[in-house]
């Protein structure tokens, strides 16, 4: 299931010039693909590497920051790709947390052209693919 990720973000790090990293979800279903739209930041996926940059920081307070989520189910030849944004909020207590929501269309033109790269990749590695949508997840900075 790695293995599938890293050679996904491999090859989209080739034919996009974007950064892109892999990971296993909490529960070791789904492998992911996490791929930053922001050419500036180049660790998608891995928000708390972002707690000591002051650029970043106050992208995730304002407007956010866009990343593309690929998952791969275990045992499957399937890729649901969603877009999501990434943002700090404050709790009632002060403390700060991380929070995704999905991203609807319709898209930028540069997403959607980002977008169709992607599907484009994923059935020349022979997937098929699914636009979709993820939950919402927490978690703390």
């Amino acid at each position: 299931m790695v293995a599938t990720a890293k050679t996904f973000a491999l090859r989209i790090e080739h034919e996009t010039g974007l950064a892109a990293s892999s990971a296993l979800d909490d529960f070791i279903r789904f492998s992911y693909v996490t791929v930053s739209v922001a050419t500036e930041f180049r660790e998608p996926g891995r928000w708390h590497n972002y707690l000591n940059n002051p650029d970043a920081m106050a992208a995730l307070r304002r407007e956010g920051l866009t990343e593309v989520e690929l998952e791969l189910p275990r045992r499957s030849k399937q890729v649901y790709i969603h877009l999501i944004r990434v943002r700090i909020f404050e709790d009632s207590d002060g403390r700060e947390w991380f929070r995704t929501t999905a991203v609807d269309p319709p898209f930028p033109p540069a997403t959607e052209s980002l977008l169709t790269m992607l599907e484009r990749v994923a059935t020349e590695m022979g997937y098929s693919v699914i636009r979709g949508r993820i939950p919402v997840r927490l978690g703390q900075p």
